[in-house]
């Protein structure tokens, strides 16, 4: 009867023990989301400076076009 006991402890730590390695699993997944996110996070930074260098390019733009409307206005066109 001592070693039925005993045997039922050994499959209970045993499914114990999957449970663990069930548990790390699943942490280790949230981690890899985790990296996944802040590689979203980085694309969106990187997309904001695109968008910025773009609204800095139209500020050349615009400031172009005065200096041509300048340059028009002198020349009497």
């Amino acid at each position: 009867m001592a070693s039925l006991m005993q045997g039922a402890d050994v499959v209970a730590s045993h499914t114990q023990w999957q449970d663990v390695v069930v548990s790390l699993g699943q942490r280790r997944d949230v981690v890899a989301s985790l990296g996944q996110r802040a590689d979203v996070v980085a694309s969106l930074a990187l997309r904001a400076d695109v968008v910025a260098s773009l609204a800095q390019r139209a500020d050349v733009v615009a400031s172009l076009e005065q200096r041509a409307d300048v340059i028009a206005m002198r020349k009497g066109v």
